[in-house]
């Protein structure tokens, strides 16, 4: 992927290793460029601030203020970012803190090569990213009566790059999904997961077209 204007991306991660290797590999690629770089969730939003980047990709656990807690910090300021949530762990209840406090992705430190560029590339672009490993993990805390099979395939699918607009009828109150790429469920079925709520806002490409996405 090549672009007139690389991805402006902030870095904000407390170990120095792991903030110097996500940077190499960032930078290595012709469409992505590090343009700030934060050891603390603090200095994350204060560098967020100061440069405005694209994308910003924040450490989970970091000193002064959590990465989570910085999340919500610039999406209250700036309610359009764009930001990755990276963490050791992949416990579901990170994941969903992470989503609520307003991140469009969750990575975890082993993730592969592919998968960090295909993250930063997903919400540049205004999409959400989940890799399999954290999809699995929020699926596996999820009670056996509250999802059908049906809407764990849409899960899937939606994470795969099929996308999901509300549209409003004619009647109050009523709202009803339409899904591309073949998926449907019924208007009776509101039975939404808990990982779904926090992407508002975004665009999902699939099939080479570009929707509006928003989840309640």
């Amino acid at each position: 992927m090549k672009s007139e204007t690389p991805i402006r991306v902030l870095v904000a991660e407390d170990h120095l290793i792991a903030r110097v290797g996500i940077t190499t590999i960032l930078n290595a690629q012709p469409d992505i460029t590090v343009v700030a770089e934060a050891s603390n969730g603090q200095q994350a939003v204060d560098m967020y601030r100061q440069t405005k980047p694209d994308v910003g990709l924040l450490d989970v656990r970091m000193p002064v203020l959590g990465g989570i807690e910085a999340v919500a910090a610039i999406r209250s300021v700036f309610p359009e970012a764009r930001l990755i949530c990276l963490s050791t762990y992949g416990g579901d209840e990170d994941i969903r803190r992470a989503m609520h406090a307003g991140a469009a992705s969750y990575l975890t430190k082993d993730v592969l090569h592919d998968d960090l560029l295909k993250a930063v590339r997903a919400v540049a672009a205004g999409q959400s990213y989940l890799p399999e490993q954290v999809l699995a993990a929020l699926q596996a805390q999820v009670p056996g009566p509250i999802l059908s099979a049906r809407e764990l395939e849409v899960l899937e699918l939606i994470v795969k790059g099929s996308s999901i607009s509300w549209t409003w009828k004619t009647g109050p109150r009523q709202r009803q999904p339409r899904f591309s790429a073949g998926l449907f469920i019924c208007p009776e079925s509101r039975r939404f997961p808990l990982p779904l709520v926090p992407f508002r806002g975004v665009r999902c490409q699939a099939a080479g077209k570009t929707t509006s996405s928003q989840f309640y």
